[in-house]
């Protein structure tokens, strides 16, 4: 369950409802049109795109960095950082107050240098850890180092769990910290609630941990390699392609197929299905239309007043839309908008799609 705070509002990590794409989608496409290459929104609260962005860049940022500091001697781990079970948001920022300040002193008090960067991983609305890389100079034993790190964050986070193991592959730890990748459509992929909801920083890391280098110049130190080694290529004779909600009814179709819900455990509301899209509700009615087998029917409840919408699917388009996971004759179909009803018992008379001859099509 979500966790409640003692003013009662529901404390989470992750947002409910993730759009798919940029907010700021137009602004974007214009200033890539403007100087000929894609720019792209980095802003991890931003969309679920956007949030695949922003992880792509700090991967990239922090493999290149860890790799010239193994270049150097340094010594590079990476490990993750765990919550007990119903932790809050609160509780994280107070366990890493108090972690990091004794880290601090711990290092003053043994002379050695050590840094950690971590980056957020949510893992369900009400549940998050840490993932981390750390690196140090190797004048202390590794052993005692994490020894102090494991009681250390046990003792702030009243329970938690701290992991540490060497770092081999750079590249392929970085990635998994940040975690650019979006996964698979049916499984869910949380990027980080609004500070108003009490809304976790997505990375942190000690002072000293770029060793006087800056996330920036890393980037465009990664940019310019790749353009060097891309010399055959002129960026700038095709225009750059920017996806835009609502501007091409084509490729908004295309990405209504794609993102629609493959299970009934995934079912959405329309509503929150266009915000997610970054369309009106009645443009994705419009669009949901002109799907092949999909049947789009709206009506009253009879109790209250709530309303409820159904996508639905006819058996013969089964395979396609459930992967043949589903067969025979039952259809598929997907509520939504009413937590608190059981509508696929018994749906309001005079509105189940099944009795409609045009959806046997």
């Amino acid at each position: 369950m979500v966790s409640i705070a003692s003013d009662r509002k529901i404390v989470q990590f992750g947002q409910v409802n993730p759009r798919y794409f940029c907010r700021r989608a137009s602004y974007f496409k214009s200033k890539s049109e403007d100087k000929g290459y894609i720019v792209k929104c980095r802003d991890p609260r931003c969309s679920l795109r956007c949030h695949r962005n922003w992880s792509s860049k700090q991967g990239s940022v922090l493999a290149k960095h860890l790799g010239r500091l193994k270049e150097q001697g340094r010594v590079v781990e990476r490990g993750n950082l765990s919550m007990p079970s119903g932790a809050t948001p609160e509780d994280h920022r107070a366990a890493k107050a108090g972690f990091l300040l004794s880290f601090k002193r711990w290092k003053e008090r043994h002379g050695v240098r050590a840094e950690i960067h971590a980056t957020l991983h949510i893992t369900a609305i009400d549940a998050a850890h840490w993932d981390f890389h750390l690196w140090h100079d190797g004048s202390d034993p590794t052993t005692t180092l994490a020894s102090f790190l494991r009681k250390s964050w046990e003792s702030q986070s009243k329970g938690g769990v701290c992991t540490l193991v060497e770092a081999d592959d750079l590249d392929a730890s970085a990635r998994y910290q940040s975690k650019p990748v979006l996964r698979d459509r049916n499984k869910p992929h949380l990027i980080p609630a609004a500070r108003r909801d009490c809304g976790l920083e997505s990375t942190w890391y000690t002072s000293g941990f770029w060793d006087g280098q800056s996330v920036d110049e890393i980037w465009k130190a990664i940019i310019a390699e790749w353009l060097a080694s891309n010399t055959d290529t002129n960026l700038t004779d095709t225009p750059p392609k920017v996806y835009v909600p609502g501007e091409n009814p084509k490729a908004d179709r295309q990405v209504v197929n794609r993102y629609l819900p493959r299970k009934v455990e995934d079912s959405i509301g329309l509503g929150d299905f266009a915000y997610r899209l970054g369309f009106g509700i009645d443009y994705l009615k419009e669009i949901l239309a002109k799907i092949p087998g999909v049947v789009v029917t709206g009506g009253e409840l009879l109790q209250g007043k709530h309303h409820y919408n159904t996508v639905y699917m006819p058996d013969t388009y089964a395979d396609t839309f459930v992967g043949g996971k589903i067969t025979g004759s039952k259809p598929v179909r997907f509520w939504a908008s009413n937590t608190d009803t059981n509508l696929t018992d018994t749906p309001p008379a005079g509105t189940d799609p099944l009795r409609d001859p045009v959806s046997r099509r």
